[in-house]
């Protein structure tokens, strides 16, 4: 019965030491997913693709037929590279042209990836810390888990560096 005990004893222990072998010896998870770009998922983005690691995020609120929207977008496309280079902060475009294909047809004039999204989509509200604005270009300013860091003009895009870690 003691030698039993003792077999048993021993394949747990090794049973065990197997378990815990195993556990080591698995990949590190990858870095979840940001609350922003979570809820990115479940816009229809007319271009690119929202970094789900960055740190910031700015929700532009802009459109082709907007005059100051179309003189702020050459600052905002050249922050925007920056930022694909550096992946601490992404841009988020929020269109409110007529249509979504007049959407895409202006931020590909651009000749930019930035993701892209349709004022009307009826899953922008999701986004955290996105509210409509009450006059374009307009900019909000996000974490990572959607917490209101600012909002204003868009000229806050080009100052991303002093907001990310």
């Amino acid at each position: 019965m003691k030698s039993k005990l003792m077999k048993m004893v021993g394949l747990c222990s090794v049973a065990f030491a197997t378990i815990a072998m195993a556990d080591v010896a698995q990949p590190a998870s990858a870095t979840p997913v940001t609350a922003v770009a979570a809820a990115a998922q479940n816009v229809t983005l007319l271009n690119g693709k929202v970094n789900p690691n960055a740190q910031v995020y700015f929700y532009l609120q802009s459109a082709s037929w907007c005059v100051p929207c179309r003189m702020a977008m050459p600052g905002v496309v050249d922050a925007y590279k920056e930022m694909q280079q550096d992946g601490r902060a992404e841009v988020i475009l929020v269109n409110y042209d007529r249509t979504p294909e007049e959407g895409k047809a202006y931020i590909q004039s651009y000749k930019t990836s930035m993701p892209t999204v349709h004022a009307k989509d009826p899953n922008l509200a999701k986004l955290p810390g996105f509210t409509r604005a009450r006059g374009i270009p307009f900019v909000i300013v996000v974490d990572a888990s959607g917490n209101v860091l600012a909002q204003g003009a868009p000229t806050r895009i080009q100052q991303w560096k002093t907001l990310v870690k």
